[in-house]
């Protein structure tokens, strides 16, 4: 009887919800000042504690609190004793392990002006105090900042640039005449600081604040590790004896790169200018000079690959163009091997663009070229852009600005006769738009069986269950493996294949089991044209003779996916997405695994099996 007693009056303590509310707020000497009031009685009080949890997040601090008699309590909170970064603070009473929201009387006032300074990770920071839609404290901290009216770039000479800028009256102290103060230059992701003096000058009317500021750009970079890098741009403001950064921001988006740009030659060109961020903040990038290019047309013609478009050296002058040496190079993967095939100058008619106009670049590159890189087996190619500038190399992967990108979905495609085998070329796109290649061997008998046998073929054998199952095109020691082994030795009766290249050392792992498929060969193809199930740890295309979209049987077939290795690197790469024709079943190993998936990649619950 005890016993039961105590079980309820536990869960009774469990569930009950703490009845609470802040009736004053104020900031006092740099302290956030919190009154409020909480119904409990002397032994309940004690077990009560105050948290700060930053939302969508597992940190959190106590915070010291003291009753000023049974019901009321009050903290003075000091933001300085803690490490409280970007984002959106929560303030909770946590009674018998459970949390609840600190509430705020509907008479409470917050004056959007009231807010704290303080430093976090050498910037300072705002903490302001706001009530959300459900009536409960909350606080965020966002980056202080200096908001410029305007700011104009001027080149003094080949190596300086003028910055004049004019902010809003809106800073934290009274700005004397002539304030000597410094502009300084934060590399992002590192402590390095580089200061400059600069004399914040008041207007007139007192209603804004401007400075002018004299940038060497030789001063930089004299003596550094050139690679690339981003300054964070702050102005440093005395308050209360200790120095603030803070950001120098604008309203929208201001275009001072082409204004500030510098340009030098170390062997390799680089860059120096300042930019404003996503958010709206001053930086100064460097960085080695781009290349720029697009690709208007990308198609197969016949026994060609034709491709038309512009790639230039994004550097100052465009007389240099025509110092440029432009080539088209095509490289097989894990390979050294590659074509390249010299560009001539084209005039691009349809840009107004100048570089871009006399950039401009048509090419019919023979597939038999591509062709002759095979070593008997599918291959993968990336296509590039490559220039040579005063004797120095640039090179990026070519491809287009505006893409529609499918996993499984290609461009164009062309076959070709080569010796006694016949070669697929698909033309696709990787998800950052760039141009790739991907062939498919068959063997004579296997593209005679794809062009002219399999639809009759399925015809007599429609009610056969056949399964596919594979990794990697050469290994045979992951998932696919032991699901493969699994198969063959508790249900040795099923039509269960697995695919493998030829020439891999891992055929060993499977050779006692028998069904083994190599690729390209005729029965891979018969095989492959007959399945109902496909299962693979890897992408599908590796255990098919062709891309999946020229079967109609695995359009239309079961696609099994099973999950190996770090899943959190491939919520882009198998997102449900990016797939025309998407598995109807992902295994994974934990539920934690399971809901990634759900949330993060776009598959239903019951898509998702954990085995």
């Amino acid at each position: 009887m005890s016993r039961n007693f105590n079980e309820r009056e536990h869960k009774k303590q469990s569930n009950l919800r703490l009845s609470n509310a802040v009736y004053k707020l104020s900031e006092i000497d740099g302290l956030i000042h919190i009154k409020g009031w909480l119904k409990l009685n002397d032994a309940e009080r004690a077990g009560v504690t105050l948290i700060l949890k930053r939302r969508k997040s597992a940190t959190y601090y106590l915070i010291p609190y003291q009753w000023l008699d049974d019901s009321t309590w009050e903290v003075y909170f000091n933001v300085h004793q803690y490490h409280i970064n970007n984002g959106t603070w929560d303030l909770y009473f946590q009674y018998n392990n459970k949390r609840h929201r600190v509430k705020l009387e509907k008479e409470t006032k917050i004056s959007e002006k009231e807010y704290v300074l303080y430093k976090c990770e050498s910037q300072s920071r705002y903490l302001s105090v706001y009530k959300t839609v459900k009536g409960s404290l909350s606080f965020k901290s966002t980056l202080a900042t200096i908001e410029m009216n305007d700011l104009s770039i001027t080149t003094k000479d080949k190596d300086s640039v003028t910055l004049n800028g004019m902010t809003e009256n809106q800073l934290p102290i009274a700005i004397e005449e002539n304030l000597m103060t410094k502009l300084v230059l934060k590399q992002r992701n590192s402590y390095e600081t580089l200061e400059y003096p600069i004399i914040l000058q008041p207007t007139h009317d007192h209603l804004a604040f401007q400075f002018s500021f004299e940038f060497n750009y030789k001063g930089l970079i004299h003596d550094r590790e050139l690679f690339d890098q981003i300054w964070e741009c702050s102005i440093c403001l005395p308050i209360n004896g200790e120095d603030h950064l803070f950001r120098i921001s604008f309203k929208k988006p201001n275009e001072l790169e082409e204004d500030s740009k510098f340009e030098f030659m170390k062997p390799r060109v680089y860059q120096l200018f300042f930019y404003t961020t996503v958010n709206n903040n001053l930086s100064l990038r460097l960085n080695e000079v781009k290349i720029h290019r697009d690709l208007e047309t990308y198609e197969f013609d016949k026994k060609y690959l034709y491709l038309k478009g512009y790639a230039y050296l994004d550097t100052i002058y465009s007389e240099t163009i025509k110092e440029m040496k432009r080539y088209i190079v095509i490289r097989k993967k894990r390979s050294d091997n590659e074509v390249r095939i010299e560009l001539s100058e084209d005039i691009d008619d349809d840009t107004k663009n100048e570089k871009q106009f006399r950039a401009g670049f048509q090419i019919e590159v023979p597939l038999s070229k591509i062709i002759e890189l095979e070593d008997n087996s599918n291959g993968m190619y990336d296509l590039f852009i490559q220039i040579h500038y005063h004797n120095e190399i640039y090179e990026r992967r070519l491809g287009c600005e505006e893409y529609l990108f499918y996993k499984d979905g290609i461009i164009d495609k062309a076959t070709m006769r080569n010796k006694k085998k016949f070669v697929t070329q698909y033309l696709t796109f990787t998800p950052r738009g760039n141009l790739k290649l991907e062939t498919f061997t068959l063997s004579r008998l296997g593209y005679i069986y794809y062009k002219f046998g399999r639809k009759i073929d399925r015809m007599f054998n429609r009610k056969k269950e056949i399964w596919l199952i594979g990794e990697r095109p050469d290994t045979a020691q992951d998932t696919g493996y032991h699901f493969f082994k699994y198969c063959r030795e508790n249900y040795p009766h099923l039509d269960v294949y697995y695919v493998i290249d030829s020439n891999s050392k891992d055929i060993k792992n499977i050779k006692e089991f028998g069904n083994i498929l190599f690729t390209g060969t005729f029965k891979h193809m018969r095989m492959a044209s007959l399945a109902s199930t496909f299962i693979g740890s890897h992408e599908s295309d590796y255990i098919l003779p062709l891309k999946g979209c020229d079967l109609d049987n695995y359009v239309e077939g079961k696609k099994v996916f099973l999950q190996h290795g770090v899943l959190g690197r491939k919520t882009v790469e198998y997102h449900k997405n990016y797939y025309k024709y998407p598995f109807q079943l992902f295994c994974v190993s934990s539920e934690a695994e399971k809901q990634m998936v759900v949330s993060k990649m776009n598959y239903d619950k019951n898509e998702v099996k954990v085995t």
